[in-house]
């Protein structure tokens, strides 16, 4: 009997899951303004009013868990910064990542659900932005700082750099999914594209052309020297 009741609270379980995410996922599709509309949400969904109300409380509560979840795509691309051999190599698997991220369903619907229902509140934009943005460019800083530290890389403020070369490998693509614009069928080589971004930040930095070691440096003609001990 006692087994039972725990098989049957398990599937209840279950079963609210499935209708939140159910519900979440209709709010997703259906997201925009400051009071989504709970009939709408519900209808999509395929459950009554009152059951959106009592997974989610009223319009507001649905509201934030939407933007809860969009926070949530929109951080993963960046969640798992890889460790390589070299400062080019991890750059790039860092932007070839993240791009794959950026493609899947998961992360273009938060973008357009972002985009329609944070134009009614600019602040709460203003700030859920800010922490997306902290949050995709945190690892990669502390990655730049510790390749400075260590004499692969020179001359730039972590933050900075940080943010110079995720502008130069995603935003492009962010900004192009917010307008509307993007088109799966022009997608290009992740790879290709990640490779690319790195070569450019590294000339940019004024690495390109050494081996990221810092046993060695390029004297004002490229000439490779050894430092001094």
């Amino acid at each position: 009997m006692i087994g039972g009741g725990r098989r049957l609270s398990r599937q209840s379980g279950a079963i609210d899951r499935d209708k939140q995410n159910a519900i979440l996922e209709a709010a997703i599709d259906v997201a925009g303004g400051a009071r989504p509309s709970l009939a709408a949400v519900a209808s999509r969904a395929g459950v009554s009013r009152q059951t959106v109300y009592n997974q989610f409380g009223d319009a507001q509560g649905l509201r934030r868990a939407v933007l809860i979840w969009c926070e949530a795509a929109l951080r993963e691309p960046f969640q798992n910064f890889p460790t390589q051999s070299d400062t080019r190599t991890t750059l790039a698997a860092y932007a070839e990542s993240a791009l794959r991220h950026m493609r899947t369903a998961r992360y273009q619907r938060a973008i357009r659900a972002v985009g329609r229902v944070l134009p009614d509140d600019k602040t709460l934009a203003n700030a859920i932005c800010a922490e997306i943005s902290e949050a995709c460019t945190s690892s990669l800083k502390d990655f730049l700082e510790r390749e400075m530290r260590a004499g692969r890389l020179e001359g730039a403020d972590p933050d900075e750099a940080a943010a110079e070369f995720r502008a130069m490998t995603l935003t492009r693509t962010q900004l192009r999914m917010l307008a509307g614009l993007f088109d799966a069928a022009e997608i290009g080589d992740p790879s290709k594209e990640a490779r690319t971004a790195a070569d450019r930040f590294l000339r940019l930095m004024g690495a390109g052309a050494r081996k990221h070691s810092p046993s060695s440096r390029l004297d004002s003609n490229d000439r490779r020297v050894e430092r001094q001990p």
